[in-house]
């Protein structure tokens, strides 16, 4: 927990959970924020209602930190509250628009990618429990080869991009997301494919690819 906030906290048990709440929290939510904790500690205060001792705001950070209390019961016996007075409407409005505003923003496609990059070099833990790796093949919904609204790039016929492309190869995926942002910040379109067993590229012994082209694609 910030210094700062250490004046604005409460046992845990002193509050209760908001039984109107509409956005579900366990799984894998609680776990992506227990290792949140784990890595930063509590940075922002939850907000709780004074009427009812209910939280409106930060229920899921509640969650996840009593799961931490359970593992350590010496820690995570304290939780930082900003209270407000709200009826039993407002605390409902507010809840659910502190839920909605955020799914509301939009990701900087080169900045998630580096962001994402220093996070699995440093910490694979919150990299997996951030499920980061599912939240990068929504860079570039088109695939190469799809129709685009840009004129200078359509072919002659039958209007679709045409494209030249060039397979390289990385040395892990570190080195292939610094790439494909690096590729990005220059306007280049791309994706990243992940395979497993032997690939022969265009060029070798035999023309195309062998080898089974595994689950994700990553743009």
């Amino acid at each position: 927990m910030l210094p700062n906030l250490q004046p604005l906290a409460v046992p845990l048990e002193s509050l209760s959970l908001d039984p109107r709440n509409a956005r579900s929290h366990g799984g894998r939510s609680t776990q992506s924020q227990m290792e949140s904790l784990k890595a930063f500690g509590q940075v922002k205060p939850i907000i709780g209602n004074r009427r009812n001792r209910q939280i409106v705001a930060g229920n899921g950070l509640y969650m996840a930190m009593a799961e931490l209390h359970k593992q350590e019961p010496a820690r995570w016996t304290h939780i930082a509250v900003a209270w407000g007075d709200y009826d039993d409407k407002t605390q409902a409005k507010l809840a659910l628009a502190d839920n909605r505003t955020a799914e509301l923003s939009s990701w900087d496609d080169a900045a998630l990618a580096d962001i994402c990059a220093l996070i699995e070099e440093e910490d694979q833990n919150l990299f997996d429990a951030l499920g980061l790796e599912e939240l990068l093949p929504e860079l570039t919904p088109e695939d190469l080869g799809a129709e685009t609204k840009v004129p200078a790039q359509r072919a002659a016929k039958g209007g679709k991009l045409k494209t030249y492309q060039v397979v390289v190869e990385c040395s892990d995926s570190a080195d292939r997301r610094r790439l494909m942002t690096s590729l990005k910040k220059q306007g280049r379109r791309c994706r990243a494919l992940t395979w497993e067993g032997e690939v022969k590229m265009p060029g070798g012994e035999e023309e195309g690819e062998t080898g089974r082209r595994g689950e994700r694609e990553i743009a």
